[in-house]
């Protein structure tokens, strides 16, 4: 694409701020309270040391909070221009 957003997928797994649940999503189940320490959070977007079917924007995990390596990360979005 002209902007790049194809070069977003597969890059490496993004920290979410939900707690892994199991689908159907349900807001209200907690898994969004952010004082709620009580498991994995979900990853999504897969990543280059995965197969080809988890480098999709779809794909979903969970790894413990304090978990580090080269393909976890997280985006960072800045607002740009007067928008």
């Amino acid at each position: 694409s002209a902007y790049g957003a194809l070069d977003l997928s597969g890059n490496l797994w993004e920290w979410t701020s939900s707690l892994e649940e199991d689908y159907p999503y349900a807001a209200d189940d907690g898994r969004e309270d952010p004082d709620n320490t009580a498991g994995n959070r979900t990853v999504r977007g897969g990543s280059f040391y995965y197969t080809n079917y988890q480098i999709r924007c779809a794909a979903r995990t969970g790894f413990a909070p304090d978990t580090a390596n080269e393909h976890i990360g997280f985006r960072i979005v800045l607002q740009t221009g007067d928008e």
